[in-house]
């Protein structure tokens, strides 16, 4: 039988902190139980429950109105909540929004301040020392290739310099969990892949990533996702576990060269369209005549079986 190791003064003084590090690195980094969220008779989110690992990037897949938004506002902090639990390191969300990163659907820095004045205001707001905020502000517009335009006013930047400028601004705290609502949306196709091998680094330094996006595309980024529909979750769970659950698969075609293959393709889907609407119109033409057709034969029926019942009362008809 193996003997128990009973801990020494000198070992709890050596190893003492580890118990409690080993505890934080399993709890999850976000927990929500039954969240319900309504504005008067609309409920925005009805009792959506996941989970969120320390050190993934994790996806909130779904369109326009389906509740990203209330969601992340909710996990900011900066929205009550109607119902359920909501936990975000270990704590309520306005309780630890100082280890938050926040970048909202829209641009919400300020125009008429350059690259670095938003850079130390967003500093300043959350506290962080000056040698700190040097180094981290110099490190962060360096890998986003800022550092070129740091006294460039903000209302001259394009949209994905923006959202750059926005991912430095949540970063320069050295967050613990970041929160992207829907951040490269409007954004070129270039500066969104430069985005997201962006965020890839950021998690990979152990900052949990969560990430609202309506492009199916950039859910493969993610650890895992959530598909989110109308106000509820309807699926949790890495790409190829969703894919094999919805029975679905896609089929990739290499065409070369791509200029001809494109051309084709839109030729095609035209000539397809233009017989569609064209089968349409006829259906719709058709259902038409028949109607009037209908309308016709059954007003002369009735036009005759007047006309009889009249001619038999006056004696006119044998």
């Amino acid at each position: 039988m193996t003997t128990p190791i009973v801990p020494t003064a000198e070992m709890t003084a050596a190893y003492g902190a580890i118990a409690p590090a080993v505890e934080r690195v399993a709890q999850p980094a976000i927990t929500l139980r039954h969240l319900r969220k309504s504005y008067g008779s609309l409920e925005a989110l009805k009792g959506i429950s996941f989970s969120v690992n320390r050190g993934e990037i994790f996806g909130l897949i779904g369109p326009d109105g389906a509740g990203k938004t209330t969601t992340f506002g909710i996990l900011a902090g900066v929205m009550a909540r109607t119902s359920g639990e909501v936990l975000v390191l270990g704590r309520q969300p306005r309780q630890a929004r100082l280890k938050l990163g926040y970048l909202t659907q829209k641009f919400s820095l300020y125009a008429d301040l350059s690259v670095g004045e938003n850079m130390r205001y967003s500093a300043g707001l959350r506290q962080v020392p000056e040698k700190v905020f040097a180094a981290q502000s110099e490190r962060l517009l360096k890998r986003v290739d800022l550092h070129r335009f740091s006294d460039r006013l903000a209302s001259q930047l394009s949209g994905g310099m923006k959202q750059k400028l926005s991912l430095c601004c949540a970063l320069v705290a050295q967050p613990e969990v970041l929160l992207l609502d829907e951040p490269t949306t409007g954004v070129d196709p270039v500066s969104r892949r430069e985005f997201w091998d962006l965020l890839a680094t950021v998690a990979a330094e152990g900052v949990t990533v969560v990430a609202a996006t309506p492009y199916l595309d950039e859910a493969e980024r993610c650890s895992r996702i959530a598909l989110i529909y109308a106000g509820d979750i309807q699926q949790v769970g890495t790409l190829n576990e969703l894919r094999k659950s919805l029975a679905f698969s896609r089929i990739e075609v290499r065409a070369h060269p791509l200029i001809q293959a494109e051309m084709a393709l839109r030729q095609a889907t035209e000539a397809t369209e233009a017989t569609e609407a064209t089968e349409a119109t006829e259906a719709t033409t058709e259902k038409a005549v028949s109607q009037t057709y209908g309308a016709n034969h059954q007003g002369i029926e009735q036009g005759l079986s007047r006309g009889l019942s009249r001619g038999l009362s006056r004696g006119l008809l044998p």
